[in-house]
Protein backbone atom coordinates (compact mmCIF):
# COMPACT_ATOMS: atom_id res chain seq x y z
CA UNK A 1 0.00 0.00 0.00
CA UNK A 2 1.42 3.42 -1.12
CA UNK A 3 0.66 6.22 1.34
CA UNK A 4 3.09 9.09 2.10
CA UNK A 5 2.95 8.59 6.00
CA UNK A 6 5.19 5.14 4.75
CA UNK A 7 7.96 7.07 3.30
CA UNK A 8 9.71 7.29 6.80
CA UNK A 9 9.00 5.56 9.94
CA UNK A 10 10.93 3.99 12.93
CA UNK A 11 10.83 0.44 14.20
CA UNK A 12 12.85 -1.95 15.79
CA UNK A 13 14.66 -4.84 14.43
CA UNK A 14 12.52 -8.04 15.53
CA UNK A 15 14.71 -10.62 13.23
CA UNK A 16 17.87 -11.10 11.36
CA UNK A 17 17.90 -13.23 8.25
CA UNK A 18 20.16 -16.16 9.02
CA UNK A 19 22.10 -16.31 5.93
CA UNK A 20 22.00 -12.99 4.89
CA UNK A 21 22.98 -10.90 7.83
CA UNK A 22 22.52 -7.70 6.18
CA UNK A 23 18.27 -8.32 5.93
CA UNK A 24 15.74 -7.87 8.88
CA UNK A 25 12.49 -7.89 9.69
CA UNK A 26 11.31 -4.76 11.27
CA UNK A 27 8.28 -4.01 13.69
CA UNK A 28 6.63 -0.50 13.27
CA UNK A 29 3.51 -0.40 15.81
CA UNK A 30 1.98 -3.88 15.23
CA UNK A 31 3.19 -4.50 11.76
CA UNK A 32 6.01 -6.84 11.01
CA UNK A 33 7.89 -5.89 7.93
CA UNK A 34 9.53 -8.41 5.10
CA UNK A 35 13.18 -9.28 5.31
CA UNK A 36 14.46 -5.49 4.12
CA UNK A 37 17.87 -4.46 3.07
CA UNK A 38 19.91 -2.47 6.29
CA UNK A 39 22.08 0.21 4.88
CA UNK A 40 25.89 -0.41 5.09
CA UNK A 41 29.15 1.52 3.72
CA UNK A 42 30.19 -1.27 1.34
CA UNK A 43 31.68 -1.01 -2.08
CA UNK A 44 34.64 -2.53 -4.65
CA UNK A 45 37.04 -0.15 -2.37
CA UNK A 46 35.85 -0.87 1.00
CA UNK A 47 33.34 -2.93 2.97
CA UNK A 48 32.53 -2.13 6.88
CA UNK A 49 30.07 -4.93 8.96
CA UNK A 50 28.83 -3.91 12.26
CA UNK A 51 26.61 -6.91 13.40
CA UNK A 52 22.87 -6.08 13.38
CA UNK A 53 20.97 -6.57 16.71
CA UNK A 54 17.31 -7.61 17.65
CA UNK A 55 15.88 -4.97 19.83
CA UNK A 56 17.89 -2.13 17.58
CA UNK A 57 16.02 0.83 17.03
CA UNK A 58 16.20 1.97 12.79
CA UNK A 59 14.41 3.87 10.61
CA UNK A 60 12.77 2.52 7.43
CA UNK A 61 12.73 4.84 4.49
CA UNK A 62 10.49 3.99 1.49
CA UNK A 63 11.07 5.23 -2.02
CA UNK A 64 7.09 5.97 -3.09
CA UNK A 65 5.69 5.12 0.17
CA UNK A 66 6.02 1.57 -0.62
CA UNK A 67 7.06 -0.28 2.37
CA UNK A 68 7.87 -3.45 0.66
CA UNK A 69 10.63 -1.93 -0.57
CA UNK A 70 12.25 -0.12 2.38
CA UNK A 71 15.52 0.55 3.19
CA UNK A 72 16.63 0.55 6.96
CA UNK A 73 19.03 3.20 8.09
CA UNK A 74 20.50 1.87 11.70
CA UNK A 75 21.83 3.58 14.52
CA UNK A 76 19.03 5.76 16.51
CA UNK A 77 19.73 6.63 19.89
CA UNK A 78 17.43 6.33 22.21
CA UNK A 79 16.80 5.52 25.85
CA UNK A 80 18.44 2.16 25.66
CA UNK A 81 20.94 3.24 23.50
CA UNK A 82 22.58 6.24 24.56
CA UNK A 83 25.41 8.08 23.45
CA UNK A 84 28.94 6.70 24.73
CA UNK A 85 30.18 8.53 27.60
CA UNK A 86 33.01 11.00 26.55
CA UNK A 87 31.33 11.92 23.15
CA UNK A 88 31.40 15.78 23.06
CA UNK A 89 31.47 18.30 20.20
CA UNK A 90 35.10 17.65 19.70
CA UNK A 91 35.65 13.57 20.98
CA UNK A 92 34.42 10.74 18.48
CA UNK A 93 33.95 7.76 20.80
CA UNK A 94 33.70 3.97 18.99
CA UNK A 95 32.81 1.76 22.11
CA UNK A 96 32.50 -2.27 21.74
CA UNK A 97 29.89 -4.24 23.60
CA UNK A 98 32.43 -5.56 25.69
CA UNK A 99 34.03 -2.31 27.13
CA UNK A 100 36.91 -1.59 24.13
CA UNK A 101 36.77 1.98 23.22
CA UNK A 102 38.68 4.01 20.80
CA UNK A 103 38.35 7.84 21.06
CA UNK A 104 39.85 11.06 19.21
CA UNK A 105 39.48 14.15 20.74
CA UNK A 106 40.93 17.26 18.69
CA UNK A 107 40.86 19.78 21.25
CA UNK A 108 43.16 17.85 23.18
CA UNK A 109 44.57 15.86 20.32
CA UNK A 110 44.68 12.47 21.99
CA UNK A 111 43.72 9.53 20.69
CA UNK A 112 42.79 6.79 22.91
CA UNK A 113 42.46 3.19 22.39
CA UNK A 114 41.24 1.13 25.41
CA UNK A 115 41.18 -2.66 25.19
CA UNK A 116 39.68 -4.82 27.45
CA UNK A 117 41.39 -7.72 25.71
CA UNK A 118 44.81 -8.52 23.93
CA UNK A 119 45.62 -6.23 20.92
CA UNK A 120 47.26 -7.52 17.93
CA UNK A 121 49.35 -5.83 15.25
CA UNK A 122 49.85 -7.85 11.74
CA UNK A 123 52.09 -6.53 9.37
CA UNK A 124 52.65 -8.21 5.91
CA UNK A 125 55.67 -5.64 5.66
CA UNK A 126 57.69 -3.20 7.64
CA UNK A 127 56.09 -1.68 10.79
CA UNK A 128 57.85 1.62 11.19
CA UNK A 129 56.74 3.82 14.59
CA UNK A 130 58.10 7.58 14.16
CA UNK A 131 57.59 9.74 17.56
CA UNK A 132 58.47 12.95 18.36
CA UNK A 133 58.67 12.90 21.97
CA UNK A 134 59.43 10.14 24.41
CA UNK A 135 57.81 6.13 23.94
CA UNK A 136 57.27 4.89 27.64
CA UNK A 137 56.39 1.11 27.87
CA UNK A 138 54.77 -0.05 30.92
CA UNK A 139 54.03 -3.74 31.55
CA UNK A 140 52.24 -5.69 34.26
CA UNK A 141 54.38 -8.77 33.68
CA UNK A 142 57.09 -9.98 31.48
CA UNK A 143 57.93 -7.65 27.79
CA UNK A 144 59.40 -10.13 25.47
CA UNK A 145 61.82 -9.23 22.11
CA UNK A 146 62.07 -11.56 19.53
CA UNK A 147 64.03 -11.00 16.36
CA UNK A 148 66.99 -12.12 14.64
CA UNK A 149 69.01 -8.81 14.10
CA UNK A 150 68.85 -5.70 16.90
CA UNK A 151 70.27 -2.30 16.30
CA UNK A 152 69.91 0.21 19.02
CA UNK A 153 70.87 4.03 17.36
CA UNK A 154 71.66 6.77 19.77
CA UNK A 155 71.66 10.14 17.87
Amino acid sequence: MQSWENIAKVGTIVEIHSEHKALAKIKVSSRISDFLPIIMFANSFKRKWEPIRVGEQVTIISPFGDPSYGLVIRGVFNSDCKEPQGASDTCEVVEYEDGTRFSYDTSSKLLLIDAVGDITIKAGGNLKFDVAGSIDIASGDTTTIKVPKLSILKN
